[in-house]
């Protein structure tokens, strides 16, 4: 699969129409639809259906638009890299915090970062776990260290850092006494004072 192939291809989804889709990426219109043909032969499926001057997408294509602009948006993240490394310029690591996150430990693991590699940076947006979501949906990061995402996301890699056991005590007479299990759900309304052993 060609990266113009995919270049070609989100043109014509986004125009429905091959003669501005073949002006809009500069080649004439038998090169792309050539390159569409190529495509869909790959991908064993009709992409795009031509009825008279317009186009529609098929199925198989509604379903390759996602993926296919993914990829072109990663191909272009990575030549945009790629060049400021050649330029020498510093690079820097987006980074989401929960604002629960104490900065004091990592401060020292973001420093060793930094001394061993001089050009990388750390840009530290601070959020809730829903803002740091849709920081990372929407690229304004790349890393970060945050409770439970609220929705789960096929292009997020998560990794559990550590796991924690809180006990709760409370008096004889509170509704959660004698309880072996509580939910954290159900402390969303409460007081709590936080204290280490």
């Amino acid at each position: 699969m060609e990266m113009h192939h995919i270049r070609y291809f989100l043109a014509v989804a986004r125009e429905l129409n091959f003669t501005r889709a073949a002006e809009h990426c500069n080649v004439s219109q038998p090169a792309l639809t050539r390159a569409i043909q190529q495509l869909e032969d790959e991908l064993g499926g009709q992409l795009l259906r031509r009825e008279g001057k317009l186009s529609h997408l098929t199925d198989l294509g509604e379903r390759m638009v996602p993926p296919m602009m993914q990829c072109l948006e990663s191909a272009l993240a990575a030549k945009s890299l790629a060049s400021s490394f050649k330029a020498g310029s510093s690079q820097a690591l987006l980074l989401a915090m929960a604002h629960t996150i104490d900065m004091v430990p990592l401060a020292q693991c973001l420093a060793e970062m930094q001394r061993k590699c001089r050009s990388l940076e750390f840009n530290i947006l601070r959020g809730t776990a829903s803002e740091i979501g849709q920081h990372l949906k929407k690229g304004h990061a790349e890393l970060a260290v945050a409770g439970p995402l609220e929705q789960p996301w096929d292009r997020l890699d998560q990794h559990p850092l550590f796991e924690e056991e809180l006990a709760l005590a409370v008096s004889s007479c509170h509704r959660l006494a004698g309880r072996e299990v509580v939910d954290v759900l159900e402390l969303a309304e409460e007081r709590i004072l936080l204290g280490s052993a």
